[in-house]
């Protein structure tokens, strides 16, 4: 069995135990994302779009290359399978979707993360499946990797976890994916709920400046940045009681 630090633990299943909080948000971010359009392949190029201009300094010029190849390539959003083969996967074999998507031209391993990830949201949430590529139970046989930006940077820099192959802090993607991945030995299933460290760490981070460090403390005007997010008295109050609790564990 995999020794995980208690603090890693512990924050596991705080997530864990308040999953539904951020799948509610993330829901519907992609159900209006989804609603967007009307044909199917336009709601895969949005859901891409979105996913690809997600970057702190996009290259416009990289993303456009990108683009402009998957509209000369017919049907290359018709299906999952096409959307392989515009990638080149070897063979269309699932597994290899997060690789082969991040050395696209304008993309790269937290954006191609977030796109995999946001797949297997929808495919796993049948009001959303079958707005989608018919064929798209296929993504389970991939593998996904926690979408990580600096407000999880962050967060892993106060566990203050090494990462075994380097002896290092995990403080990037790979080393975080690589920490909890292969040293925690966490599955799929599981890094879609640590992927809920997006949602608590955003609302419990202020970073106005970056050249300041960031401060930890419940963020009310970053929490209503959030449109998906419930808006009503009630339900703020019991995420800011969750969100200081969220706290008290990355500072244990």
């Amino acid at each position: 069995m995999v020794k995980r630090p208690k603090k890693v633990n512990h924050l596991f299943k705080f997530l864990e135990k308040h999953h539904e909080f951020n799948q509610r948000i993330q829901r519907g971010y992609i159900q209006q994302t989804l609603a967007s359009c009307d044909a199917v392949p336009d709601k895969a190029r949005l859901l891409l779009f979105k996913a690809v201009n997600t970057q702190s300094q996009p290259n416009l010029d990289s993303i456009a290359k990108f683009f402009i190849s998957l509209e000369a390539t017919k049907n290359s959003l018709s299906s999952f399978a096409n959307f392989l083969r515009f990638l080149k996967v070897p063979g269309a074999t699932e597994d290899q979707l997060f690789k082969a998507l991040k050395k696209q031209d304008g993309w790269g391993p937290k954006t191609a993360a977030l796109f995999v990830k946001n797949l297997f949201l929808i495919q796993s949430t049948s009001a959303l499946k079958s707005q989608l590529w018919r064929d798209l139970d296929k993504v389970k046989a991939t593998e996904i990797f926690l979408p990580v930006d600096a407000v999880i940077e962050h967060i892993f820099l106060k566990l203050d976890l090494k990462d075994d192959d380097s002896k290092n802090t995990a403080r990037n993607f790979n080393s975080i994916n690589r920490c909890l991945k292969k040293d925690f030995g966490y599955a799929n299933s599981e890094i879609s709920i640590w992927d809920d460290l997006w949602f608590w760490g955003f609302i419990t981070q202020n970073s106005q400046m970056k050249s300041a460090p960031r401060k930890l403390g419940w963020n009310e005007s970053k929490y209503w940045s959030i449109f998906t997010a419930p808006k009503d008295e009630a339900s703020i109050r019991n995420i800011r009681s969750l969100a200081k609790r969220f706290l008290k564990i990355l500072e244990a």
